[in-house]
């Protein structure tokens, strides 16, 4: 399972990161807050390779058990304070993705943000800064190391590379190449 999580661009992301799975040829579904209720999932019984998992502050608020193997963590910025009473309350609620995380699992947050002491190992990613997985000059790298170019893609926007970035980091997490990611992207 892969939970995403954040202020801004959880859909797009979990439709990336079902895009570069099915791609692979791994059965691969959206659900949480956007796609197949999960619920509805699990009353299927229905069987897949990986779920992304798009999660809300508001579903993040209830969970006791969930335990994504990589948690994406995309970007923080005050929102809903209708249902809170203030920023920091809805950060506590959107940090729980790594509550119950383990050294055996990734958390994938956005170079510069703060999410706390977390057991999960970090994986970075940027637009803006030196990061695991970074986009600088119209080219993606990993580690330094190019791994493609956007010029051939659709989506435009350092938001949207960076939901990119997030996407890939979870698929090569969980094995997939950079070559067939950057395929599929195109």
């Amino acid at each position: 399972m892969v939970g995403i999580t954040g202020t801004n661009g959880k859909s797009t992301c979990t439709e990336l990161i079902a895009a570069l799975f099915n791609g692979a040829g791994r059965r691969y579904i959206p659900c949480g807050n956007h796609g197949l209720a999960l619920s509805e999932l699990v009353a299927s019984g229905e069987k897949y390779d990986v779920l992304s998992l798009e999660i809300s502050s508001f579903q993040l608020e209830r969970i006791s058990t969930l335990r994504p193997k990589v948690s994406i963590w995309l970007n923080f910025a005050p929102d809903h304070l209708d249902r809170y009473p203030d920023v920091e309350a809805y950060y506590k609620a959107k940090v729980r993705i790594f509550e119950n995380q383990t050294a055996d699992d990734w958390a994938v947050i956005r170079a510069g943000e703060n999410v706390g002491e977390i057991k999960a190992k970090r994986v970075t990613f940027s637009s803006e800064t030196d990061a695991d997985f970074s986009y600088r000059g119209g080219a993606f790298f990993h580690q330094q190391r190019q791994i493609g170019d956007a010029s051939h893609l659709k989506l435009r926007g350092r938001h949207n590379m960076e939901n990119i970035l997030a996407a890939m980091a979870a698929g090569w997490l969980l094995g997939l190449g950079f070559d067939g990611m950057m395929q599929t992207l195109a």
